[in-house]
């Protein structure tokens, strides 16, 4: 690997009446193994602030003595604004490449130096140079991002923007450098950073964070936060979640005051050497609120499952709630029985016992009318999520929805899409009775946790539509056994750590728990809102555009990777649904389909690995259970106009229209 150092140094200064400053001496690169340095040019360019112009003067100086001219265009910069108030210059400059050959990750580093001058929400900061002013690692701009493998081909040109913070007089230091003739040892990205609630000023309080790290090379081995003044730690390690994801629970161990924080996350990989990949991100410190921590809300609707919601019950009373602390609180319908009651969870001293302790909480009609519960309704929903977040204030909300569930399912003569829960309730009703709540609720953007302890939930579908209301979601990609969810080991871990819980720790501990105790083939799948919609729709929105594109000529192939993806319905009720991930694997497998839909599908593989906070299935479990990837889809194999359209008027208020699924399917059916 050799690596090409394309140093264009460029020397920006705010005019007025000063003269020139002194050229600063031009920073040596770290001394890598089969690294080829080489000196291509030097400008100095003089920025009047005034008239907004750039002068850009050719420095001939070079220890080679040769017309540097020849070899490397100038750099043309585009100035767009001053602003004396805030000292930001904003400029594009456009960098050429005039070789007859490629360069890959190309990034333009601007040195940091005595002045002060910054560059503003750079792509990443590197430590390849080490200035003999300034900081040892220094922030660049990549170029040819949207490119495949970051390419900057032959004779090619790109532009991009820059925000450099200039409060003086003085130099800019400013180098293009790149790799050849691959890509680059280190990892060149660091992305989709997200931190969930739970940080705040007591000492203790926890938050977990995500970060996906981008390596060519996929060997990445270290991952870590300076976060010092939280964490009173040097370096706090990440550990690898998925193939490019990594996570760690940030505690605060100094009890540091509320407000915004820049910490410093650095990557390595085993082929990198010393050479690292670093970004700045803002890690929040919330005030303390002095709720509880968790309020755990569970939507019980008995249905013909009496025994089991005893079972369960009695599972939550192992452990019970913490006052202050720790709320359990049940909404429970009874089956055939108008004595509907909200409990809040006590501990039963006699541990699982058939017996049922725990207190009835009066809630003065507000959630359970007269005539009793419907919980068919959002109305219900909106109803008691309002009462118990206004009754049980706390940190983190987990709303835990209990039943039967379903979702598509073509059984003839009737055919349609009807997803719900709890004997009928829709999706975009609970989207739209969580959102109601959340409006009325000043810094509470979303709960921290919705999940179903009901059958074949786990859907993309699910997961978009409820996607602005929870951090986080949960549900089955299979039928679940009737005792569903393992309540007492999950609530134990969440009492006994609860100043510290997160919801990825829950996440987590609700899949292990419930696959311990359920039946060879169950599954269970978590997931994360944010990367759904940042990463997951984006992928499958560029992979259905290269099916659509594909089909035409590979319409076979295609049908027969849809043929290979394993009918759910063998258990599932419905030979219409796959396991979206296990599908884009058979097409990023089929050597004979067209090289841009095999990267689509692999791209849409590794988001959704991505976007899993956990997921398995039992051991023992053969077929689809076996293949699961976390997420169903609906996914019909024949066209039929009546059933189509009421099945898109579904679509459309699960507002999975946004997306080009609907788009995909519409051509593959026909």
């Amino acid at each position: 690997m050799y690596r090409i150092i394309f140093f264009i140094t460029v020397f920006i200064s705010v005019c007025g009446c000063s003269a020139n400053p002194q050229l600063p001496e031009i920073p040596d690169p770290k001394n890598i193994s089969d690294n080829y340095n080489q000196l291509l040019g030097t400008w100095e360019i003089e920025f009047n602030s005034d008239l907004l112009e750039a002068t850009i003067i050719p420095n001939r100086e070079l220890s080679a003595h040769y017309n540097v001219l020849s070899l490397i265009p100038t750099p043309i910069l585009t100035i767009n604004s001053f602003d004396p108030i805030t000292k930001i210059l904003d400029v594009d400059v456009s960098i050429s490449n005039p070789f007859a050959m490629s360069a890959y990750d190309i990034r333009g580093v601007l040195f940091t130096d005595n002045f002060g001058h910054t560059l503003i929400d750079p792509d990443g900061l590197t430590d390849l140079f080490d200035p003999p002013v300034g900081d040892d690692i220094n922030p660049f701009m990549a170029y040819g991002k949207n490119n495949p493998n970051r390419e900057f081909p032959a004779f090619y040109t790109e532009s991009q923007n820059y925000k450099v913070y200039i409060p003086a007089d003085g130099p800019v230091n400013y180098m293009i450098e790149g790799s050849w003739p691959g890509n680059c040892p280190e990892p060149y990205s660091m992305e989709n950073f997200i931190q969930t609630p739970g940080l705040t000023n007591s000492v203790g309080s926890q938050s977990h964070l995500d970060v996906d790290i981008l390596d060519w090379q996929n060997n990445v081995d270290s991952v870590s936060i300076n976060a010092f003044e939280i964490t009173n730690e040097l370096e706090s390690q990440f550990t690898q979640m998925s193939a490019e994801s990594w996570g760690i629970d940030l505690t605060n161990n100094t009890g540091l005051a509320a407000g915004d924080y820049s910490c410093l996350i650095s990557s390595t990989s085993s082929d990198s050497a010393s050479l690292a990949q670093y970004k700045y991100v803002t890690v929040n410190v919330a005030e303390d609120s002095g709720k509880a921590k968790w309020s755990f809300l569970v939507y019980l609707h008995e249905s013909n499952l009496g025994q089991f919601a005893l079972q369960d019950i009695n599972e939550m009373e192992v452990v019970g709630s913490i006052d202050g602390e720790m709320n359990v609180i049940v909404l429970w319908d009874k089956e055939d029985n108008p004595n509907d009651i909200i409990l809040k969870i006590a501990k039963d001293p006699n541990g699982n016992h058939p017996n049922i302790i725990s207190p009835t909480v009066d809630d003065f009609g507000e959630v359970i009318p007269p005539g009793g519960l419907d919980m068919a309704d959002g109305v219900t929903v909106e109803r008691f999520l309002r009462w118990a977040i206004r009754e049980y204030p706390a940190d983190h909300y987990a709303l835990d929805f209990w039943d039967h569930g379903d979702g598509p399912f073509s059984l003839v003569p009737e055919r349609g899409f009807v997803k719900s829960v709890c004997q009928g309730l829709q999706m975009w009703e609970i989207r739209d009775a969580c959102q109601a709540v959340l409006n009325e609720n000043p810094g509470l953007d979303r709960l921290d946790f919705i999940g179903f302890d009901a059958c074949l939930m786990a859907w993309l579908e699910t997961g978009y539509c409820l996607r602005n209301v929870t951090y986080a979601g949960l549900g089955s990609e299979m039928l679940e056994p009737g005792n569903g969810w393992h309540y007492t080991p999950f609530l134990q871990n969440m009492h006994d750590n609860i100043q510290t819980y997160t919801c990825n720790e829950l996440c987590t501990d609700i899949v292990n728990s419930y696959l311990d105790s359920a039946y060879n083939g169950d599954t269970l799948s978590s997931w994360r809102s944010d990367y759904l919609v940042d990463n997951v729709i984006p992928a499958l929105n560029d992979f259905s555009t290269q099916l659509i594109s594909a089909v035409g000529t590979n319409r076979s192939a295609i049908r027969t990777c849809y043929n290979q993806a394993d009918d759910w319905g063998d258990s599932c009720r419905d030979v219409e649904i796959k396991d979206l991930g296990y599908f884009a694997q058979r097409i990023s497998g089929a050597s004979s389909l067209p090289t841009s839909l095999r990267n689509s599908a692999t791209s849409l593989i590794n988001s959704i690995d991505g976007a899993m906070i956990h997921h398995d299935h039992n051991g023992g479990g053969s077929g689809c259970s076996a293949d699961e990837t976390g997420w169903q889809i609906w996914f019909p194999d024949d066209y039929n106009a009546v059933w189509w359209s009421s099945y898109r008027s579904d679509y459309v208020r699960l507002e999975f229209t946004d997306t080009l699924w609907e788009e995909w399917l519409g051509i593959f059916d026909s």
